[in-house]
C-alpha cells in the first residue's frame, strides 16, 4: 500500500519520494489511518518496526502550519530516543516548514524557554522537563490535539506516570492519544484505561527468524577473550556490545582499543553533547563497534546493525528484548549473540520462563584476529542525503536584538532575484542570530545577495551543525 493512499500533503509525500520510501510498512498501513480519523489507539509493535513514521506522519499531515500553539506532545523515556523522533519530524516536515522540539533535561532551561516563545509544532520530550515547562506556563497546551507515549513499557519502567498523569490533566479533554510499546505489562493496560477513549488496540507480528539468537557459555574470567573470539569469527560490519555497568563499558572498550578496533564507548556518564557526537558517528558508519550500557537499547534507529552482543547478561526479558531489538530493524535480518556466565544460570531460567523459550548454550573458541575491524563500516546509512543536498540553513548574525522578526527575513529573501516563498523553509529567531532553511539548492545564491534585513547591514553564512 502506497502512502498517498492515507496522505494528503504534497510536500510530506514529496519528501517521502526523495527518501525512497515507496510502500508502507505493517504497523505504517495499520497506525496512520486511526491517528488521522483521531481514535485513541494502543500499538504493541516491536522496536525497528517503522513505528515512529507510522505517528509522525499523520501527525505533520494534520499540522496548520501558520498556527503559531503547540498542536502535539510527543513522550519518550530517554533524552536520546526524544532527539531521534524530533530528527524524524525534522526530515519529514522540513518542505512543509514544521518546527519540531525536543524538550529534555541537562538542557538549558532558558534556551527551551525563548524557542518555545516561537512557533512550534510539536515538542517532544521527556515527562519531567515538559510537565516542567508546562506548570512554569512557557508552554501553552490549549491548541495540542494529539498526544504520543511511544516506548510506553520504558517510561513506565522509569517511574515517570506519576509525571504524565499531571501532563495529561493539563491537556484539552478531546484529544487524540496513542500509546506506542514493544511489551505489553499489566502496567500499560492500567494507563490505557485511565487514558483513552474506546481505543483500537493493533498488534503487529514479528517476522520469524530475522534475528538469530545464540547463546554461549562463558567464564566471567574469560569474557574478554571470548568476546575477542566472537569478533574475529563474525567480523561484523555494525555491531553494538551491551555491558551492565559504565565501568565495564570503559574496561571493554580499552580492550577493543588496544587491538586497533573502530570504536566507541556510550553510557550516562557521559556529557550529552558527546554521546549524541557517538551516536551519529555511528549511525553515519564511522564507528564500528559500539560499547554501550542499556542506554543504546532505545532510541537508536539503525538500518544495519549486524549483531548484537550481550557481553553482560541483561537483568531481565524486557532488557533483552529492547537489546536485540537493535539488530534486525526494517527489513534486515540480523545475529543476537548472550554470553552466559556461572554468576547468570538464575537470569537463564527466568528468561525462558518469561519468554517461552529453551537456551542451549554452545562453547565458543578460535583464533584471535580483529584487524580488518580497525576500518570503518563500508555503508553509508544517511537516508535523507537526497533530501538534504538542495537544503541550505545559513546563518544570520542578526535577531531579537535588533528587533527582526521571521516577517522581516521572508520579505527580505523574497526579493532576491530567483527567490520565491516557495524556497524559504523554517525561520528560527534568536536572540542574537537566526537560522533558515533555504530550500531547492538556493543556498548560494541567497548567501551571495542578502546583505540587509531592514536596512541593517548583516552576516550571512552556511550555519555550522
Amino acid at each position: 500500500m502506497t502512502f498517498n493512499k492515507y496522505i494528503q500533503d504534497e510536500t510530506i509525500l514529496k519528501t517521502l519520494e526523495a527518501l525512497g520510501y515507496e510502500l508502507m510498512l505493517p504497523v505504517q498501513n495499520q497506525v496512520i489511518p486511526v491517528l488521522k480519523q483521531k481514535k485513541d489507539c494502543i500499538i504493541q509493535s516491536k522496536t525497528g518496526s517503522g513505528k515512529t513514521l507510522s505517528f509522525v506522519l499523520p501527525l505533520i499531515d494534520s499540522f496548520e502550519v501558520d498556527k503559531k500553539s503547540v498542536q502535539a506532545i510527543v513522550l519518550a523515556p530517554t533524552r536520546e530516543l526524544a532527539l531521534q523522533i524530533k530528527e524524524e519530524f525534522d526530515r519529514m516536515g522540513r518542505l512543509k516548514k514544521i518546527k519540531a522540539l525536543c524538550i529534555t533535561g541537562k538542557q538549558s532551561y532558558q534556551d527551551q524557554v525563548l524557542d518555545l516563545k516561537q512557533r512550534v509544532h510539536v515538542c517532544i520530550g521527556t515527562p519531567g522537563r515538559l510537565l516542567d515547562h508546562i506548570e512554569n506556563g512557557n508552554l501553552n497546551v490549549e491548541s495540542v490535539n494529539y498526544l504520543i507515549l511511544d516506548e510506553a513499557d520504558e517510561m513506565l519502567n522509569k517511574d515517570f506516570i506519576e509525571d504524565i498523569y499531571k501532563i495529561i490533566s493539563y491537556l484539552p479533554e478531546d484529544i487524540c492519544s496513542a500509546i506506542f510499546s514493544a511489551t505489553y505489562p499489566l502496567k500499560i493496560k492500567e494507563i490505557a484505561k485511565d487514558l483513552l477513549k474506546d481505543p483500537v488496540f493493533i498488534q503487529i507480528e514479528q517476522e520469524k527468524n530475522k534475528i538469530e539468537e545464540t547463546f554461549y557459555s562463558v567464564l566471567e574470567k574469560e569474557k574478554n577473550i571470548k568476546l575477542c573470539q566472537c569478533l574475529s569469527c563474525i567480523l561484523p560490519e555494525s555491531c553494538i556490545v551491551f555491558c551492565r555497568t559504565q565501568n565495564r563499558c570503559e574496561e571493554v572498550y580499552e580492550l577493543l582499543k588496544s587491538y586497533q578496533v573502530n570504536c566507541q564507548r556510550l553510557h550516562a556518564g557521559l556529557i550529552q553533547e558527546k554521546r549524541f557526537e557517538i551516536m551519529k558517528d555511528f549511525k553515519e558508519g564511522k564507528i564500528r563497534i559500539l560499547i554501550s550500557t542499556d542506554v543504546c537499547s532505545r532510541g537508536i534507529d539503525i538500518q544495519k546493525v549486524d549483531c548484537i552482543i550481550n557481553y553482560d547478561m541483561p537483568d531481565t526479558s524486557f532488557s533483552y528484548i529492547h537489546r536485540i531489538g537493535r539488530s534486525a530493524r526494517v527489513n534486515e535480518s540480523g545475529k543476537a549473540i548472550t554470553f552466559i556466565s556461572e554468576m547468570d544460570q538464575e537470569k537463564k531460567l527466568k528468561l525462558q520462563e518469561e519468554l517461552s523459550i529453551l537456551i542451549e548454550c554452545k562453547d565458543l573458541d578460535g583464533n584471535i584476529d580483529l584487524s580488518s575491524l580497525s576500518k570503518r563500516a563500508r555503508y553509508n546509512s544517511k537516508k535523507d542525503s537526497d533530501l538534504i543536498k538542495n537544503i541550505t540553513k545559513i546563518y544570520i548574525n542578526a535577531g531579537k536584538s535588533k528587533k527582526i522578526r521571521a516577517k522581516d527575513i521572508l520579505g527580505a529573501l523574497c526579493q532576491i532575484d530567483g527567490i520565491t516563498f516557495e524556497d524559504i523553509g523554517i525561520i528560527q529567531i534568536h536572540n542574537h542570530q537566526s537560522y533558515v532553511d533555504i530550500l531547492n539548492g538556493k543556498g548560494n545564491l541567497v548567501i551571495q545577495s542578502l546583505k540587509t534585513i531592514k536596512n541593517k547591514k548583516i552576516k550571512v553564512e552556511i550555519a555550522k551543525e
